[in-house]
């Protein structure tokens, strides 16, 4: 790796004058890409040659878009939702080459101090123009309501992304040792016939411990053998955290060290430490557990009125056959529900479009992800609206007990076309196509 690459990677401030720089390299990159797109459509774009048109592929600044959009009396743009685009195709559209010499010469005159030479720079299109564009794009009542303008969205299929994640977690034995206590072992070092159970180990650095939440424990009180083998340890810790109200970050950014019998002697450093996962779902590899990497996309199905969700990975697709174990609200992957083909409605990608009907509402919006702990889905706002949800997302939608549940495909109008039911497609290697 070269040294200034090097040192960008383990910069620690970021100053306004490298944020500018870092704005300005890509707006570098986004003009080097129009020109080269526009050179690319005008040299292989067929064009109706009895049109004597001499500059056949017309490009529109960014200068003049946001100028004409301030001149007809549109208001400034709103990055928090999608649809301020198609106000800006439509005054792109509306920009003819004219407009482009007119604004050199306006911003020449206005720079030399002299007389505008432009008597009537940028003309609206017709006088209605504005009021028609709000309608189009944002509905009758200019907020989106009815007749507004539907953003699609592309969906993904692709099956690219980690197998898994880079955390190898231990597996585990819990044993009795010959005072009844338990102890956590390597499975290799004890006989079959003593192990209680298994659990899942790994290390966590100390400013990476949390605080406890509703339903899950301090990081701290899930150190391995803290009653027994690592009790002086779980105290030390404890303390400290105690010391700056269970803040991490702040508790460890002093060196801590590992508690001795002879005070007159100082341990080692504590970098990190083994606590035990309640995370049991993963692939194994060495004789570890890696939780599952990205995933491609959750099937649903039906059974006995009710629908349930059947997450798919990466890594399912380097096997024979794609499990059929549906989510359970809170319960280990080996307690899920057992699903056939038989059931099975569609499958679903993000950016799949879909529609909720439960007894009390009706929701509908982009399929954006899946919780395999609760079973819930979160969806996106077609225009990524705020009033939606943050970001226009909303999460926690469940789906196991709703009316309906149905998917759709949207074409490039916004359309849209209800999907009756699918055939679920296999891996490559499996019978199953």
């Amino acid at each position: 790796m070269k040294t200034a690459k090097a040192q960008r990677l383990l910069r620690k401030s970021f100053t306004e004058e490298e944020a500018k720089g870092f704005r300005d390299r890509h707006l570098n990159d986004t003009r080097y890409i129009a020109r080269y797109l526009r050179e690319y459509l005008q040299t292989y774009m067929k064009f109706d040659e009895t049109k004597a048109i001499k500059d056949r592929v017309q490009v529109r600044s960014g200068s003049l878009t946001s100028l004409l959009r301030h001149r007809w009396g549109f208001p400034e743009k709103d990055r928090k939702e999608d649809r301020h685009h198609a106000l800006d195709a439509l005054i792109v559209a509306c920009a003819t080459q004219s407009m482009v010499h007119d604004l050199a010469v306006y911003f020449s005159d206005r720079e030399r101090q002299q007389e505008i030479r432009v008597k009537k720079p940028f003309p609206v299109p017709w006088d209605s123009f504005r009021e028609d564009a709000i309608r189009h794009v944002y509905g009758k009542d200019g907020k989106g309501g009815k007749g507004g303008i539907f953003v699609t969205r592309m969906p993904v299929r692709k099956v690219t992304g980690a197998a898994h994640q880079d955390t190898i977690r231990s597996i585990r034995a819990v044993c009795e040792d010959r005072n009844g206590q338990e102890r956590i072992v390597r499975k290799n070092k004890t006989a079959h016939e003593n192990i209680k159970r298994e659990c899942i180990t790994q290390k966590v650095k100390l400013q990476d411990f949390k605080k406890a939440t509703k339903g899950k424990p301090a990081t701290v009180e899930m150190i391995v053998e803290k009653d027994t083998r690592n009790k002086k340890l779980y105290e030390v810790l404890k303390v400290r955290l105690a010391q700056y109200d269970d803040d991490a970050k702040k508790a460890f950014a002093e060196p801590i060290y590992m508690p001795t019998n002879d005070p007159a002697k100082q341990g080692p450093r504590i970098f990190s430490v083994n606590v035990v996962t309640k995370e049991k779902s993963g692939i194994e590899i060495n004789k570890g557990l890696a939780s599952n990497g990205d995933r491609v996309r959750v099937d649903v199905f039906k059974k006995e009125g009710k629908y349930h969700l059947v997450p798919i990975y990466v890594h399912h697709f380097a096997g024979k056959t794609l499990p059929n174990r549906a989510i359970v609200s809170k319960k280990d992957e080996s307690e899920w529900t057992e699903m056939q083909d038989k059931d099975f409605l569609f499958s679903l990608h993000k950016n799949e479009f879909v529609k909720i009907v439960t007894k009390k509402k009706t929701i509908e919006g982009y399929y954006n992800g899946a919780h395999r702990g609760t079973a819930a889905i979160t969806l996106r706002a077609h225009d990524s609206d705020p009033n939606f949800g943050k970001d226009g997302i909303r999460g926690g939608i469940g789906v196991k007990t709703a009316l309906t549940f149905e998917k759709y495909t949207v074409d490039y109008f916004g359309n849209k076309f209800k999907v009756n039911k699918e055939k679920r497609c296999g891996v490559a290697d499996s019978d199953n196509p």
